[in-house]
C-alpha cells in the first residue's frame, strides 16, 4: 500500500510540473533569454573596449620602437660624420714625403744580422766569407719604391707605387710592415695607404729560421 502510494505522489507531482511548465512555458524562457541580453550588454562594451586599448597599446610600443631605432640610426650617423670629418682632416694634413722617410731607415733582417755580427766578432770566423757576403746582402736588402700612376679625384689624390725590386723579410718584419701599412692614419701626417697586391715566397735558411721574399705594391691616398 506504502508503494502505491508512493507511485501516485510521484504521477501528482509531475503531472503538476507539466502543468506549471504549460502555463508558464514563456516566462521559464525568458528569464535565460534576459540573464544573457544583459550580460552581453555589457560584455561587448568591455571587449570592444579592450581590444581599443590593446590596439593602441600596440601601436605606442610600435611608435616607442620606432622611436628608438631613429635616435640610434642619429647617433650612428654622427659618429660616423664626425669620422669621416677627422679621417678627412688626417689626409689633409698627410704628409707627401711619409712613404720615403718611413722606409728610408727601415732596416729588414735584423734578428739575422746580429747574429752575423756576433760571429764575425769570433776569431775563428771573423774573415768567414759566407758569414761576409750574407751580411752585405743584409745591408743593401732595402725598400726602394717606384711611383707607377697617379690620379685625382676632386681633392683626392690618389698615387701607385711598386717595388723595384723584392725584398727579404722574416716573419717580424712582414708583421712591421703590415701594421706600419694598414693600421688607422697614425700619426697625424701619415697619409692612407693600402696595399694593392702582396705576395711572399718562403727562403729557408735553417731547421728555426725562415724568410720571405716579398714584394707588394701600394696606393697612397692624400688631398691636396
Amino acid at each position: 500500500m506504502g508503494q502505491l502510494f508512493s507511485s501516485n505522489l510521484r504521477q501528482k507531482c509531475s503531472a503538476g510540473i507539466e502543468q506549471f511548465l504549460k502555463v508558464n512555458k514563456s516566462r521559464v524562457l525568458f528569464y535565460p533569454v534576459a540573464v544573457l541580453i544583459f550580460i552581453g550588454m555589457f560584455l561587448v562594451p568591455f571587449l570592444f573596449v579592450a581590444h581599443s586599448a590593446k590596439a593602441k597599446y600596440d601601436l605606442f610600443c610600435q611608435a616607442d620602437e620606432l622611436l628608438d631605432m631613429l635616435e640610434a640610426k642619429a647617433k650612428k650617423t654622427t659618429i660616423l660624420r664626425q669620422r669621416e670629418t677627422s679621417f678627412l682632416e688626417k689626409l689633409h694634413n698627410a704628409n707627401k714625403g711619409f712613404l720615403k722617410e718611413m722606409f728610408e731607415d727601415e732596416v729588414f733582417l735584423n734578428s739575422e744580422s746580429k747574429a752575423l755580427q756576433a760571429f764575425l766578432e769570433q776569431k775563428e770566423l771573423s774573415q768567414s766569407k759566407s758569414l761576409l757576403t750574407r751580411l752585405g746582402i743584409i745591408k743593401k736588402n732595402q725598400v726602394s719604391l717606384e711611383r707607377t700612376s697617379e690620379s685625382e679625384k676632386k681633392d683626392l689624390q690618389e698615387v701607385h707605387y711598386t717595388l723595384s725590386e723584392g725584398v727579404e723579410m722574416d716573419h717580424k718584419d712582414i708583421k712591421s710592415l703590415l701594421t706600419q701599412i694598414e693600421t688607422p692614419i697614425h700619426p697625424k701626417e701619415k697619409p692612407q695607404l693600402l696595399f694593392k697586391h702582396f705576395s711572399m715566397e718562403r727562403k729557408t735558411l735553417s731547421n728555426d729560421y725562415d724568410t720571405y721574399n716579398c714584394d707588394f705594391s701600394l696606393i697612397e691616398r692624400i688631398i691636396k
